[in-house]
């Protein structure tokens, strides 16, 4: 008889303190459900009781008061427990400064740690269309990329960060310039021609006088 294999011990979430920063929000809840679906957890109540166990400091006075009966209805489901996870610690701010930072964001060095920044700030961003995304993408590459990612007839965002990533290795070299000569002081001086004025010597200019034949 066969026996059932053993499922693989899912890593566990780091705790969540409180820090209201939109990318350590979005983390955690993403670690959560990472370990859910890991750990084969599905019942509502059981994901909202060992995401509790996971709050400390000022996240966990914040649970304290919301799990308590006098403060209204108490939290039974996931989605519910988000929702609520969420309008508290999420930063008011968040996805307009998103949106501000990724106006302003350019591709500088690698176009790996590109990829990163535009991700991270995307994923703060809730109601940007993939179409907006993709043109954002594109105007923040170099010009060389972006002629590259176009020659080859990109047209989605996904698309278009995978193709960025692998271009890494091709990068153009820039043309090197050869180095300016720098002036040498100490250069030896070539042989000057003496001349004889007519005030020194009283007479003129020396002359070669005609060969005979």
């Amino acid at each position: 008889m066969l026996q059932p294999t053993p499922r693989s011990e899912a890593p566990k979430p780091k705790e969540f303190s409180g820090h209201r920063e939109a990318k350590v929000v979005d983390n955690f809840l993403w670690s959560m459900e990472q370990y859910f679906r890991n750990a084969g957890i599905r019942i509502d109540e059981q994901k909202v009781n060992l995401a509790s166990s996971y709050l400390t400091d000022y996240a966990l006075l914040w649970w304290r008061r919301r799990s308590d009966n006098r403060s209204g209805t108490a939290v039974t489901t996931w989605d519910q427990f988000v929702d609520e996870f969420r309008s508290y610690f999420y930063p008011q701010y968040a996805e307009r400064d998103a949106r501000a930072k990724l106006r302003r964001l350019e591709m500088k060095g690698d176009v790996r740690e590109y990829v990163k920044e535009f991700s991270q700030l995307m994923l703060q961003i809730q109601s940007m269309s993939e179409e907006d995304a993709f043109f954002q993408f594109m105007d923040g590459l170099k010009p060389w990329t972006r002629l590259e990612l176009e020659r080859r007839n990109v047209d989605s965002l996904s698309k278009a960060m995978t193709v960025a990533e692998s271009l890494v290795e091709f990068k153009p070299r820039e043309k090197s310039t050869p180095p300016k000569e720098r002036p040498n002081f100490f250069k030896p001086k070539g042989k000057e021609i003496v001349k004889e004025s007519n005030n020194e010597f009283g007479g003129g200019a020396r002359q070669k006088s005609p060969s005979k034949n």
